[in-house]
């Protein structure tokens, strides 16, 4: 049985599943930059910037590394946030004891937040007009 790529739940079990062989490189004040394994061997590179101070918001780059140097994920392409991108904001989220739980819409969102008592939260796809929402709790 073939599994659909843009099925939330289960890009979600997918990116969780990636957690234990994720590490963070690097954590300033003005991002984050995990390294995220994929299929085939291949190696992802995502970083995390946040928005702007005031909003809930953060933006998210992913490339694969390559013999010949970082190109694009292909998996931003289709309107949201790439796996990778996902596995490193739960990676994120779980180093400061929170959890994220994703969400299609904006108002998918703010329903959960009010039953996980959460914060909602956009995130970007960098360069792309793409994007995912989430309930940090």
């Amino acid at each position: 049985m073939k599994t659909d790529k843009n099925n939330l739940p289960n890009r979600t079990k997918i990116a969780r599943q990636a957690i234990p062989f994720s590490r963070i490189t690097e954590n300033t004040r003005e991002r984050v930059v995990v390294l995220v394994p994929g299929s085939q061997g291949k190696q992802y590179r995502v970083i995390v910037r946040r928005d702007d101070p005031r909003q809930k918001g953060l933006t998210v780059e992913c490339h694969c590394l390559t013999g010949i140097g970082a190109v694009p994920c292909k998996g931003n392409g289709a309107g949201t946030l790439c796996k990778h991108g996902m596995t490193a904001l739960l990676l994120m989220a779980m180093n400061k004891g929170k959890t994220i739980s994703f969400c299609a819409t904006p108002e998918d969102a703010k329903v959960t937040a009010r039953m996980k008592k959460g914060l909602v939260a956009r995130f970007k796809v960098w360069k792309k007009p793409a994007e995912l929402w989430g309930v940090v709790a």
